[in-house]
């Protein structure tokens, strides 16, 4: 592996012998070794061994070169063994970032799904590890570490590994991968606390990544996706209006992200990235065909709830009827010379005909200009 050769050892009970379980997963490890290597970086104790001990409990427990095993399924092997890069080589400097060894181990998993069964079944992985809104509900850094259970929850394993998840998508592969081996180098045989792993993938990334980390480590729950849109033809194809808004409460964190959006009319799909920074805003997005379906995040990158509207109309049609007509020039007058009837935040992305975020004349022109052309 890497060119070197890794001793492997394992203490089993003599019942656990003919379990097929534990020799399936035992036989797997060569793989996951590869697999991690590949991910992270070379074994970090290649010199001595890596080895499994049966004991007498559920779970397991990593140590550096012999992971204590009460299960060999295939997940919490994978779990052990990824703890020899995280949190055996480098490990959290307090309890207060424990997330780098139990996210990490927890993403390791997942990882190895990847390299065994493929993409789709990382994705799949990945959505099984989301706790839900309710238990994703704190911060992934620990405040209190006073309290075994705040240090050894669910957020701390399965919310840590989908911040790496995350991060790989903001990345992209190579920088993410590329990354983490920066970090390995940095950091090695050491302790790091969050803002060591924030800077070293800054490094790679290239520009400052502690957005990320503040809103998703120190910060609560997650987005709340709503959104509407409006499109008009435009030359070659159709031009749609996406306007996002995080409805999450005023005292929950604002998540700035890269947020996908998928089209598709069941015949043809596209996506489009948006560097979503406020709330709300609007995006003006090109495709070759109208949609009939609108998708945010459909590969599912991001922890997220979704919330949409029916508003998929004609730019223009204030009065959203399915029809742009002299009744929509009237109503944009209106909201031009502010005659005191308040417009819904609707009608005022569907009047701004010119996409300049303001309702004027010009929007009227053009939208009278669109019914005589008709």
């Amino acid at each position: 592996m890497n060119g070197d050769v890794i001793p492997l050892e394992y203490w089993i009970f003599e019942s656990e012998s003919e379990n097929s379980t534990v020799i399936n997963s035992i036989e797997e490890v060569p793989d996951m070794i590869e697999c991690f290597e590949t991910g992270f970086g070379a074994y970090p104790f290649t010199d001595e061994k890596y080895g499994m001990a049966s004991f007498g409990w559920g779970g397991g427990m990593e140590h550096q070169t012999v992971s204590s095993m009460g299960s060999y399924s295939n997940y919490i092997v994978a779990h052990e063994l990824g703890h020899q890069w995280w949190g055996d080589m480098i490990t959290c400097r307090t309890f207060n970032h424990i997330w780098l060894n139990e996210g990490f181990a927890s993403y390791s998993e997942a990882l190895w799904r990847e390299c065994k069964m493929g993409v789709d079944s990382y994705h799949s992985y990945m959505g099984n590890m989301d706790g839900g809104s309710n238990g994703f509900d704190g911060p992934i850094f620990i405040a209190d570490t006073s309290n075994f259970w705040n240090i050894f929850s669910i957020i701390v394993y399965d919310k840590g590994a989908w911040v790496l998840h995350m991060l790989r998508h903001v990345m992209g592969d190579d920088d993410f991968f590329a990354g983490l081996s920066h970090y390995y180098d940095l950091y090695q045989y050491s302790t790091a606390v969050t803002e060591d792993l924030s800077a070293a993938m800054s490094d790679i990334y290239g520009s400052d990544l502690s957005w990320f980390f503040d809103e998703w480590i120190y910060g609560e729950r997650r987005p709340k996706y709503f959104y509407w849109t409006f499109w008009k033809e435009s030359a070659g194809g159709f031009e749609i209006d996406f306007n996002l808004q995080q409805i999450q409460s005023d005292t929950e964190t604002f998540f700035t992200m890269p947020v996908d959006i998928g089209f598709s009319d069941g015949a043809q799909e596209s996506i489009a990235s948006v560097f979503n920074d406020q709330s709300p805003q609007m995006f003006v997005i090109s495709t070759d065909f109208l949609p009939t379906e609108i998708q945010i995040d459909p590969d599912d990158w991001i922890l997220n709830e979704v919330s949409t509207s029916d508003y998929f109309f004609h730019e223009g049609d204030v009065n959203m009827d399915n029809a742009v007509n002299i009744l929509d020039v009237m109503r944009t007058v209106s909201i031009v010379i502010d005659t005191g009837n308040e417009p819904t935040r609707f009608e005022l992305s569907a009047a701004d005909y010119s996409n300049d975020a303001l309702v004027d004349v010009i929007d009227v022109i053009q939208m009278v200009n669109y019914i005589l052309a008709k």
